[in-house]
């Protein structure tokens, strides 16, 4: 529960370049509630008996597939009238035939169309979008083999952008905006354009957000919940340390680790590791409805076989705040007696960090200010087992 707290505060309040980017608005669907989070006129519609079950944060709204829907209300197309972020999460369960996911349009036809559906036989997304026939566009993607999947969708001026799970799957640039009609309704397996061949969403919706402006990729990185998967990095300890494994959001109870060496406890989601040699750790999660697969690398080193020439540097690191690869540092601190000199320098030769610890690191950052992304050159000169040695290379610095 104070796992889920302390995410659910991050996706609500972090700033990025001093801007906040909060949604405008919000469907929770804890305790089976569709109201919009205060928007005056903006709740949405159960249709059917939809449950209240486990979700990413909080509850989710379960659809049985015989026809349960998520009503929006139609006064929502007036925030598609400009730059937008639509964002939500799903998890599909067992089905065989075509199935509406997503909707927004009031007819049987390709005006003002947005749409959403699963193929099972070739387990693929289909995303939908156009003005008319002549400005049909579609992106069409696999689904990776897990239970929950992230669905955005950005405006940014005329460029629609999709992602799955954080990672930008296709682009749409369309001649001119696509408006939805205002007597359209977007639902949540309630296309009016369900064939007989297509069967209505069996499965979970949780957190549905609407913005007013399209999100940055580095908000959607801090907001990710990581539903069903191991969030540690894959990691680097000396021989004798330990390793707290970090699991994301999920609502699955059955947990297989392989191998379990080294784990305190192999039952649980979240156990320390202290490996005795370089391990690959495999989890499989499971409940009644699917399975999930997840895997972290964690590196052994001896302090009596060691490279002095290897201070296992990262090639990239991502100082966002979400406490993931977010300094720059030396991993292999064990191999060095003395630093004599370690710095950092922009593309123009300027030094951005100095130091002459080597337990010190980089937040990207210089006298308190973020730096843009991009690459930095970094000169290390330090002493092991009696010599010297120089280390020059680059790294990475994303947003």
């Amino acid at each position: 529960m104070i796992k889920k707290l302390i995410i659910g505060a991050i996706a609500l309040f972090l700033h990025f370049g001093g801007h906040a980017q909060t949604p405008f608005v919000s469907y929770s669907f804890d305790g089976c509630d569709v109201s919009s989070g205060g928007q005056v006129g903006l709740d949405g519609k159960l249709q059917g008996s939809v449950d209240c079950v486990c979700g990413l944060l909080g509850e989710s709204l379960e659809l049985d597939g015989m026809g349960e829907s998520i009503v929006f209300p139609p006064e929502l197309s007036q925030i598609f009238l400009d730059d937008f972020t639509l964002d939500f999460y799903f998890s599909i369960d067992n089905v065989t035939e075509v199935t509406d996911i997503l909707s927004y349009r009031n007819q049987c036809n390709t005006d003002s169309l947005m749409s959403l559906k699963y193929y099972p036989g070739n387990n693929e997304l289909l995303l939908e979008l156009a003005k008319n026939i002549a400005g049909y566009k579609s992106i069409v993607v696999t689904l990776p083999d897990r239970c929950w999947h992230r669905f955005t969708l950005t405006r940014n001026a005329l460029v629609y952008t999709f992602y799955l799970n954080n990672k930008k799957v296709g682009t749409f640039l369309p001649d001119e905006q696509i408006p939805m009609s205002p007597s359209a309704q977007m639902a949540i397996s309630g296309s009016p354009c369900q064939p007989v061949t297509e069967s209505p969403f069996l499965g979970r919706v949780d957190e549905f957000n609407i913005y007013k402006e399209a999100v940055s990729e580095a908000f959607l990185r801090n907001t990710y919940l990581h539903p069903d998967e191991i969030i540690t990095n894959d990691t680097t300890i000396f021989l004798g340390e330990s390793v707290d494994i970090i699991f994301g959001q999920t609502c699955q109870s059955l947990v297989a680790w392989t191998p379990t060496d080294g784990l305190d406890d192999p039952n649980s989601l979240e156990p320390i590791a202290t490996p005795l040699i370089s391990t690959k750790y495999k989890v499989k999660t499971s409940d009644s409805n699917c399975a999930s697969d997840s895997e972290v690398d964690i590196f052994v080193v001896d302090p009596d076989a060691f490279d002095c020439n290897d201070l296992l540097l990262p090639s990239a690191f991502t100082p966002n705040g979400d406490q993931l690869n977010d300094r720059f540092g030396i991993s292999n601190r064990f191999i060095i007696q003395k630093i004599e000199l370690f710095y950092i320098m922009d593309k123009w030769g300027n030094k951005v960090f100095e130091t002459t610890s080597a337990s010190d690191t980089w937040d990207g950052t210089y006298n308190g200010k973020r730096l843009p992304p991009g690459t930095y050159t970094y000169i290390i000169n330090y002493s092991c087992q009696g010599s010297g040695f120089n280390k020059i290379g680059t790294v990475v610095l994303l947003s």
